[in-house]
């Protein structure tokens, strides 16, 4: 019904309000046909709205087609809709998030780097900019830096739990290889991911082992088979567990427990006597 009504808006006549109303519909038909999963007449309908269209219109469309190429794997494409976009509208702060997303996952990070920093001195409230921001930092050894844009991006969307993942791995990489007075903060933050994804078995793995840094052994034997139970499970979905071989070695896990971790992250060959 939605569909059949924004068609008949498109093809309305061609009065100054109606071409300004016809454009915003092919905008919307676009994302109705994405809701539908078709991703071909979604193209055209972003299409149409290119036609002689404002920039605002333009970087909308422009990223939306980017992004329904990327996810049918034709990236140098959507990079060209992007910077496209971006031409017509400097100022979009979602559409440099897609360049340096796309850089990211191209292994570009000093290219990444700088679009995630335009995109969040745009908009210094977006998330996903300074989730990129984090990640790309991090990934070039600025943990603290990384901590910075992570922290912000909790503070934008207390409930992500991406963000709380993200600044839990870096105060911990900070804690255990840098500077210890960074640990308590560490804890507190994989607790709180803890408490609100009891099923994780990566949060208690880190949450044991920043616990045993600090010296503190209360409630361990309860905490390490609650680690074994998660671990268990997780193994019994035939789900690659979150716990690597390492870390299972600094706990006092079961030795079979310890092989099926390592079977499940690296295969072994079927005649490796274990």
């Amino acid at each position: 019904e939605a569909v059949g009504c924004l068609h008949i808006i498109v093809s309305r006549a061609a009065d100054p309000q109606d071409a300004a109303d016809r454009l915003e519909a092919w905008l919307q038909l676009g994302q109705a046909h994405e809701l539908q999963g078709d991703a071909q007449q979604a193209m055209l309908a972003y299409g149409e709205a290119l036609r002689s269209s404002p920039p605002h219109i333009e970087a909308r469309a422009r990223r939306k087609r980017g992004v329904l190429l990327e996810m049918s794997n034709a990236r140098e494409a959507a990079l060209l809709e992007y910077v496209q976009g971006v031409t017509r509208l400097p100022t979009d702060a979602d559409l440099w998030y897609n360049i340096g997303y796309w850089h990211l996952t191209a292994s570009n990070n000093a290219q990444a780097q700088r679009c995630f920093a335009t995109c969040c001195r745009l908009n210094a409230t977006h998330e996903l900019g300074h989730q990129g921001m984090g990640t790309v930092v991090f990934a070039l050894g600025h943990v603290k830096a990384a901590v910075a844009h992570f922290t912000t991006a909790l503070r934008i969307s207390p409930t992500n739990s991406l963000s709380r993942q993200n600044l839990a791995a870096a105060l911990g990489k900070l804690a255990m290889d840098r500077d210890s007075k960074y640990l308590p903060h560490a804890v507190r933050v994989y607790h709180d991911w803890l408490l609100r994804s009891p099923d994780s078995a990566e949060a208690a793995a880190k949450l044991m082992m920043l616990k045993q840094q600090m010296c503190n052994w209360t409630h361990f034997l309860r905490e390490l088979a609650v680690l074994q139970q998660l671990t268990e499970a997780q193994l019994a979905r035939a789900e690659k567990t979150s716990l690597s071989p390492f870390q299972a070695l600094l706990l006092p896990i079961p030795l079979d427990l310890i092989r099926r971790i390592h079977q499940q992250s690296m295969p072994l060959p079927h005649n490796t006597p274990w």
